[in-house]
């Protein structure tokens, strides 16, 4: 019987695997969730101008405590004229501050008298409500560096640098196969001993959420050529091939066998539960993991091993482990010779409850979990007792 590989034995031989991705150019309005390539750098001062922070009225802060002959109205997007000795300018929110204006004082400080003029108090502060040139960026800072998942905000950083396109790295293409003649889709009538396929919503969503692209989802029967069949024209389709089932120790398990058939396994088994029959190896240039056919097991396993592969591939360097927190056990629990992964929420206290029961079928204690605890080998947990967790992105 092959021995029992540690985690970080699987994740090194799993890193082993991944080749960086090539560039390719995106519309900035497709970028959500795409993995930045080069750092990008300011081309614009941000504010570009000064402007107001506020409706109100610009004028020179010398000029307070008398009353001023509203000179000029300034929306938002319109370009000022200089501001006339003796006079104020009504401004609003957004607007370039006219030359020679100095402060600006909120409608609700200043009086309109009968005549039109705008009433202002003395001794006013320079620089008051006004967002000066290059407050927040200056033309050549780093806005994102390279490896940046960009997300809404930065999404809206890089727009307002009217860029329209940037370069990111080109997503993995992954094959997703799942296996197994008791396995049918979702929406038919299950027969005596079927079960319906969840792996192959569960893995895609999660193969799409680490930020691969799919580009085949198949299933494969309990039969060893068409198994190798299968991998043989995937690997020239994918980076990826990511298998569910078919790699454990039972007759009707052929995946494993069909991978040794085709291509290389650098891995196989780990202590660690759920995901003991994890194989880890490649077909040529395309990396291959495949996960064991329980849902658990592929929920766990895709966070601690695919992630990472995909996470390296794109170069980013977010992606290479899921952040780590110690907190309190809420639960008891003892392992054996492997380490344990359990399904857990964290609630306000930092205290880790266990989110149903723990089997490697049990799919419905992944739904809650905010994070994995990570449970090492023979140990006995009782409540109170402190533990590592491995937080789950949302």
């Amino acid at each position: 019987m092959a021995e029992l590989h540690s985690v970080d034995e699987a994740l090194n031989a799993t890193l082993s695997l991944a080749r960086r991705m090539p560039n390719e150019q995106c519309l900035l309005h497709r970028a959500t969730g795409r993995v930045l390539a080069c750092d990008i750098h300011a081309t614009i001062d941000m504010p570009p101008f000064d402007n107001s922070a506020m409706d109100g009225y610009a004028l020179r802060a010398r000029d307070g405590g008398q009353a001023l002959t509203v000179s000029q109205r300034i929306p938002a997007g319109h370009a000022p004229s200089p501001l006339e000795a003796g006079t104020c300018a009504r401004i609003f929110t957004g607007a370039r501050l006219p030359e020679g204006a100095d402060t600006v004082i909120m409608q609700e400080q200043v009086e309109i008298t009968n005549e039109g003029q705008a009433v202002f108090a003395a001794d006013l502060p320079v620089s008051n409500n006004i967002r000066q040139q290059g407050g927040e960026l200056r033309r050549g800072n780093r806005l994102l560096a390279a490896g940046a998942c960009i997300t809404p905000a930065a999404l809206g950083l890089l727009a307002s640098q009217g860029l329209g396109e940037i370069t990111v790295v080109q997503r993995p293409r992954i094959a997703l196969l799942t296996s197994g003649d008791e396995v049918i889709l979702p929406g038919r009538a299950l027969a005596e001993g079927q079960i319906y396929n969840s792996n192959r919503y569960q893995l895609a969503a999660l193969i799409e959420q680490f930020g691969g692209e799919l580009v085949a989802i198949d299933h494969l029967p309990d039969q060893y050529d068409a198994s190798r069949q299968a991998l043989e024209q995937y690997a020239r389709q994918a980076d990826i091939i990511v298998t569910a089932g078919g790699v454990s120790v039972g007759e009707e398990d052929h995946v494993r066998h069909a991978i040794e058939a085709v291509g290389q396994v650098a891995m196989w088994r780990l202590a660690m539960k759920p995901g003991k029959p994890l194989t880890l190896g490649h077909i040529g240039n395309t990396a291959v993991i495949g996960l064991a056919g329980n849902p658990v097991s592929g929920f766990v396993s895709s966070y601690l091993f695919l992630r990472p592969l995909i996470g390296s591939m794109l170069g980013c360097p977010a992606m290479s482990q899921l952040r780590k927190r110690t907190v309190s056990a809420g639960f008891e629990t003892r392992t054996n010779a492997r380490c344990h992964y359990l399904r857990v929420v964290i609630d306000e206290h930092g205290k880790a409850h266990l989110t149903g029961a723990q089997d490697s079928s049990m799919l419905s204690s992944c739904v809650d979990a905010t994070a994995l605890a990570v449970i090492d080998p023979h140990r006995h947990i009782q409540p109170g007792d402190d533990i590592t967790c491995l937080e789950l992105p949302g």
